[in-house]
């Protein structure tokens, strides 16, 4: 239900961020097709966003999961978070709605929940 100071995009947008995990500390060689393979494990998968590097096309260490379910997310955070990766504790949370943050994120690929299909593949 819908209350006066919430609009109904604001509704979905907040939804749609308790499906979505940061994932912190990644490896810097893992890409967003490494990423999806660890964490399709918890769920179904809906896209995977890792940061880039806009100058070396190298990932910065950290990503984001959004996922089907908000059970599918938090069932990642408590297989995940803490799992030691090449030597890297990870770090996976629910993912905050900071629009204040300037840094890009290049997704890599994004896919269709409902459809569960390949739909875009961005390399920048």
């Amino acid at each position: 239900m819908m209350n006066d100071f919430e609009s109904e995009s604001q509704q979905e947008e907040n939804n749609t961020s308790q499906n979505k995990v940061y994932v912190g500390n990644l490896p810097f060689s893992w890409g967003a097709s490494e990423v999806k393979k660890m964490f399709s494990r918890a769920g179904e998968v809906c896209s995977v966003k890792v940061s880039v590097d806009r100058f070396s096309g190298r990932s910065q260490g950290y990503g984001f999961v959004e996922y089907a379910s908000r059970k599918e997310a938090q069932y990642a955070i408590d297989q995940f978070n803490g799992v030691v990766v090449y030597d890297r504790k990870l770090v996976v949370s629910i993912a905050r709605n900071d629009k204040s943050s300037k840094q890009p994120i290049v997704s890599e690929f994004d896919l269709d929940c409902r459809e569960d299909r390949f739909l875009s593949l961005k390399n920048f």
